[in-house]
């Protein structure tokens, strides 16, 4: 998915900026909201408690399985390269996966 800036009105610039990956439903595809409903709300306070809304920047990626044909890596070399982040914070074993090109489990990881 897209990637989106988060806590623009917040952001400081003189701080580092982070790259979020998230493990998100396929449904993520089509107009994600990442602070919508519960799981929205929750991630914003872990994010909040984290001080990422002080953060310089923030950009959040949904990494979605989406059947076969994708080309995640290369999707992923990409994003990293214009993302320009400090800091990369992997949420759940899909993003942790293909960011590491690994099929190991998340406990091994």
């Amino acid at each position: 998915g897209a990637a989106q800036t988060l806590y623009v009105d917040t952001a400081l610039n003189t701080a580092a900026r982070w790259l979020v990956l998230l493990e998100a439903p396929a449904s993520a595809l089509q107009d994600f909201n990442p602070t919508s409903g519960d799981a929205g709300k929750l991630l914003d306070n872990m994010l909040r408690a984290a001080n990422l809304h002080m953060a310089g920047a923030v950009l959040l990626a949904p990494l979605v399985r989406a059947g076969t044909g994708g080309d995640l890596p290369s999707a992923l070399k990409t994003l990293l390269g214009s993302a320009k982040a400090d800091v990369v914070l992997v949420m759940g074993r899909l993003a942790a996966q293909a960011l590491l090109q690994s099929t190991c489990k998340v406990k091994k990881l």
